[in-house]
């Protein structure tokens, strides 16, 4: 992408072709590595480690972030760093918001703008390209002659890292002071949080007349009465769907999702009589395979 925008040599598109590969480094280790930490975790924690494809694009974007104050001051290595740097905050930037913060941020928009934004705007200066910085803003400063300051890892002073982290402080201080009373006012008025059943339904369905994931309404709706029922999320105990009152849910379709899990089913088995040497075993009265302790295929 960065040669198809240099191509023609002048020094603008020089200086573009830096941001889009800095940008491209960015999102491709921070994803790499947000997913590699979601793996560790998961594994060091459960037995069984995760694919997260949540952790990789949020890995992806915080990392976008990071190099976003500097893209065009940094050197391809330098931008692959600040993508690592990304994928590393994602998910304790986020079990932090959760369970520290209290905060419900299903998307981690805290995680990948607030920590990306204050990562990146400390990652400039510390590696800041001493030549890039000279050719985008001159050598000196226009208003006192002084020198330009560039990254302190790159054989700069550390100013600029202090005078960047006063900016970061002010940021957040200028943010609070100013939506922290918004928010308040809301709270006040109830105007802050949707109900609960809008919330358990979702905003996509409550405020804007569609499901996220088409396809997907009849585990919408059994989980929703199950939560509705029990206010706790468990496991729907039979086919039939019943709650702990052992009332059909009305409206769940139970139906016609049993006979697209029995016809899943069905295609699986057709699936595996193809596969020479395929051994298959029995299942118990609630259709599941009993654990043998060998590898076996349904």
């Amino acid at each position: 992408m960065g040669m198809i925008i240099a191509s023609d040599g002048s020094n603008f598109a020089n200086v573009v072709g830096r941001c889009a590969m800095s940008t491209t480094m960015g999102a491709c280790f921070g994803g790499c590595t947000g997913l590699l930490v979601m793996l560790i975790y998961t594994r060091l924690t459960t037995g069984h480690a995760m694919w997260d494809l949540t952790m990789s694009t949020n890995g992806a974007l915080t990392g976008m972030v990071v190099i976003t104050s500097g893209c065009a001051t940094y050197e391809p290595w330098a931008s692959a760093l600040g993508g690592i740097v990304g994928g590393l905050l994602v998910l304790p930037g986020s079990l932090f918001v959760l369970h520290v913060l209290k905060v419900d941020d299903p998307v981690d928009a805290v995680t990948v703008h607030a920590f990306g934004g204050t990562a990146g705007v400390l990652f400039y200066s510390l590696m800041a390209s001493k030549n890039y910085v000279y050719e985008l803003y001159g050598a000196t400063n226009s208003w006192d002659g002084g020198p330009r300051h560039y990254g302190w890892f790159r054989g700069d002073t550390p100013h600029t890292f202090a005078a960047n982290v006063i900016w970061v402080c002010v940021i957040f201080g200028w943010t609070m002071g100013m939506m922290y009373p918004f928010f308040w006012v809301l709270n006040k008025f109830g105007k802050l949080r949707i109900s609960r059943e809008e919330e358990m339904a979702g905003v996509d369905v409550s405020k804007h007349g569609g499901h996220a994931y088409p396809g997907m309404e009849d585990v919408y709706n059994v989980e929703l009465r199950h939560m509705a029922g029990d206010d706790v999320m468990t496991d729907v105990p039979d086919h039939k769907f019943h709650g702990s009152s052992g009332v059909d849910y009305p409206g769940s379709h139970s139906s016609k999702l049993q006979s697209q899990i029995d016809h899943l089913k069905a295609e699986m088995a057709r699936l595996v009589a193809l596969v020479p040497g395929a051994q298959t075993t029995g299942k118990d009265s609630n259709g599941l395979v009993p654990n043998t302790g060998k590898d076996t295929v349904v």
